[in-house]
């Protein structure tokens, strides 16, 4: 289990954040391949453990929105299929999107909602690193 995931959802419900409960694995896998997606374990362990905040729209102090996860399957469509958009960041000027990098890491990306992806981590785990100490390298007031 990621530490990283861990410390920033506590971190999200001392900030008084609404937390969707995690989801099982079957369940998740079976949303993906609907439409068209495949996680590595890293992204699945993140849904097991909370499937985003509610309501959608909502953020911590970072401006950081981890889109509850029918949201996300929902927006997958906007994306190509090598992403998967999870959230948004500073007032949505910007969406967070996973990238399968190996059977068992993503690597984590942004765009302007414009399909120009950026690589901002190598992996989920770097990315909740960066959302707890180093924000601005997420484009997120530090």
């Amino acid at each position: 289990m990621s530490e990283r995931m861990v410390h920033a959802i506590a971190s999200w419900k001392s900030e008084g954040i609404d937390l969707s409960s995690g989801l099982d694995e079957e369940g998740l896998k079976s949303a993906f391949n609907a439409v068209g997606r495949f996680p590595p374990t890293d992204v699945l362990l993140l849904y097991g453990l909370c499937s985003g905040m509610a309501p959608l729209g909502a953020e911590d102090k970072a401006f950081f929105s981890f889109w509850p996860f029918a949201e996300a399957i929902a927006r997958s469509i906007e994306v190509p299929r090598t992403y998967f958009p999870f959230g948004d960041g500073f007032l949505r000027a910007h969406r967070y999107s996973f990238r399968a990098e190996t059977a068992s890491r993503s690597s984590v990306h942004a765009d302007h909602f414009d399909g120009n992806f950026e690589k901002l981590t190598d992996s989920v785990d770097e990315f909740f690193d960066c959302l707890l100490r180093q924000p601005g390298r997420l484009w997120l007031p530090s």
